[in-house]
Formats: structure tokens, C-alpha cells, sequence
């Protein structure tokens, strides 16, 4: 049961708190020619600079705050825990 959790935790938040999304990630899908609104984007301020804006899947720190407070207290049937790691 605990594996199951673990995989929650690795498919599900990491990507909506952006702990996946990096630097390295977004130049990958670049490169692949594949979502190009997730690319990086020249910085007009510093030159030389890009920038990486935020997903629309990423939630911002209240969201994930309220999100993680609907998790928590999520009533599941019996035998069955819902853990955060």
C-alpha cells in the first residue's frame, strides 16, 4: 500500500508544485519540437537571459495550501489509507 501512495505523490503533486519542472525539462521539449507554450522565452530585461514561465498546472502556494487541506481530510472507505509523504 505504501508503494501506492509513494506513486501519488511522485505523478500527481510533484508536477503541481513544480518540484519537476526545471530549467533542463523545458529545453527537452523545446528540442522535441512539442508543446511550445511551455518553452523558455528570451528575457527582454537582461539580455542573454530566458525565462521560464510558470505552467498552468502549477499551483500557486494558497492553492496548493487548499488543496492539501481537501487531501487531508478526504474520507476513504475502510482498509484503505491515503497518506502524504
Amino acid at each position: 500500500m505504501m508503494q501506492c501512495g509513494m506513486n501519488f505523490v511522485k505523478n500527481v503533486l510533484r508536477p503541481i508544485t513544480s518540484e519537476k519542472d526545471n530549467i533542463k525539462v523545458r529545453c527537452d521539449l523545446q528540442h522535441k519540437g512539442i508543446r511550445p507554450h511551455l518553452w523558455l522565452t528570451a528575457n527582454l530585461i537582461q539580455a542573454g537571459r530566458m525565462l521560464k514561465l510558470v505552467a498552468d498546472y502549477v499551483l500557486l502556494a494558497n492553492e496548493f495550501e487548499s488543496f492539501s487541506v481537501v487531501i487531508k481530510n478526504v474520507k476513504t472507505p475502510l482498509g484503505h489509507v491515503l497518506t502524504m509523504a
